[in-house]
């Protein structure tokens, strides 16, 4: 297996990376010998595999949903197809496994997909809130506020005023997922970057943190209407 070896003075100890084209380098301290260095390597191997596979996993954007009846859009992680109907109050209904959209046909209408944003939108803050409230319990923390944002590159962030903003797209994953969002904001109540002491405070309240971010990074161009 290649790899790349960084040597720093001040290091302590060995870690090893996977960078998204799927190059390892691995950082270790300047007294390690190079059968140390590889022993390091080969302990972590598995581990380095399974990140190769997941950078493999990563695939282009989905076409563009269309906004007709049968299109499938996911909510907490499950598909429900669309229904569109002719009405005039211009709502969304989430029943029987489909995603119900009542229109008229008039210039004033919204158009399917304003309504399916607004309707994440709503039903994402409320979800946020419930599980935000669980897991700032067991940080023992309180943000000021939560709000949704509609961010493109991001999927939350935690501002100096203590206010947590998520992205509603989230709200389209596994609730797991959500969860990981939610405890991951929260976390920067407490450390605002994402020193090795923020990743051991996560680590704390959600053990397979990586698994879920993994998800997130394979996934999340998948979490779009």
């Amino acid at each position: 297996m290649q790899y790349t070896v960084i040597r720093k003075s001040q290091r302590k100890t060995a870690s090893v990376s996977v960078a998204p084209d799927n190059s390892v380098s691995v950082i270790v301290p300047d007294r390690l010998t190079d059968a140390e260095v590889e022993s390091v390597v080969h302990g972590k191997r598995q581990w380095i595999l399974k990140k190769k596979a997941l950078n493999n996993e990563v695939r282009k954007p989905a076409n563009p949903k269309s906004y007709v009846s049968g299109e499938a859009f996911s909510y907490l992680g499950r598909n429900y197809r669309l229904k569109v109907i002719p009405g005039s109050s211009n709502s969304v209904q989430c029943k029987a496994g489909r995603l119900i959209v009542e229109q008229d046909d008039s210039a004033e209408s919204v158009p399917v997909r304003g309504q399916l944003e607004r309707w994440y939108k709503v039903h994402a803050l409320t979800k946020f809130k419930q599980r935000i409230k669980r897991y700032a319990t067991l940080l023992n923390v309180k943000p000021k506020n939560i709000k949704i944002g509609d961010f493109r590159r991001q999927w939350g962030s935690c501002y100096q005023d203590q206010t947590i903003v998520l992205n509603w797209r989230v709200i389209m994953a596994p609730v797991s997922i959500v969860d990981y969002v939610v405890a991951h904001e929260l976390c920067h109540l407490i450390h605002h970057d994402h020193s090795q002491e923020f990743w051991t405070l996560l680590s704390k309240i959600m053990p397979d943190y990586q698994e879920r971010k993994d998800w997130l990074r394979v996934n999340g161009l998948y979490l779009e209407i």
